[in-house]
């Protein structure tokens, strides 16, 4: 009897000790409209109701900057910080003007940050291009990748610490609602919700039906599960 409860005992401390060494994940939530600064002709809209908090932002119609980073114009930028030294994706939801390739593309960094795809920056900056391939006409989370590197996910390393992500027009035509930066490398961001908590309640989504996006509406989201680390 006295071996049994020793052996309990055992098991019920390495149970504890196995809990304590798993960490829930790091996840950082910003409001797209939340940029400080916004510069022009970047701008903020309220015309869709579907975004995560009523407003969104893009670049006004007519601006385009293919060849290099328009910054400091046309940008929007998002200080942050790192709690502990790690790596990280950065998911943005995104929608498009039209689903084609002219209206597409962004530029993207977070300056510090050491990248897992350097091939193809334009002045240091990823080019986040043929988006259309990821998201559509409705809102859709996806992550920032590098279209000079076959469309490889970026991930950012970074030390404990303050950093800035700024994202700067390159086509008009795409847009930008809400922003998850997160240490979980494995986040399917088809599970990530349709706002972020305090945002709208629309549900509309994209569908991907034979290589293309149509229109849908998948059921109302539940934030039972949602415990973000900073808003």
């Amino acid at each position: 009897m006295y071996k049994k409860l020793i052996f309990l005992f055992s098991f019920i401390i390495v149970l504890a000790s196995a809990s304590s060494l798993t960490q829930a994940a790091t996840e950082i939530w910003r409001e797209a409209e939340s940029a400080d600064p916004l510069t022009a002709p970047m701008a903020t809209f309220a015309d869709d109701p579907c975004a995560s908090g009523g407003e969104y932002i893009g670049v006004t119609a007519g601006n385009n900057s293919t060849s290099a980073s328009p910054a400091p114009d046309g940008t929007a930028s998002y200080i942050f910080d790192v709690p502990a030294t790690g790596t990280y994706k950065v998911f943005v939801r995104t929608k498009l003007a039209t689903d084609t390739i002219d209206d597409d593309s962004s530029y993207a960094r977070i300056d510090g940050a050491t990248l897992s795809s350097t091939a193809g920056l334009v002045g240091g900056w990823i080019k986040w291009n043929n988006t259309y391939t990821q998201t559509g006409t409705k809102w859709t989370w996806i992550p920032i990748f590098n279209n000079g590197d076959g469309d490889a996910v970026e991930q950012f390393t970074m030390d404990a610490g303050q950093y800035t992500l700024e994202i700067a027009y390159r086509e008009d035509g795409m847009y930008f609602d809400a922003i998850l930066i997160t240490d979980d490398l494995a986040l399917d961001p088809a599970t990530l919700p349709n706002e972020i908590p305090g945002g709208s309640s629309c549900v509309e989504e994209n569908i991907l039906v034979n290589g293309s996006f149509e229109d849908g509406v998948l059921a109302p989201w539940q934030f039972d599960n949602v415990s973000p680390a900073s808003y």
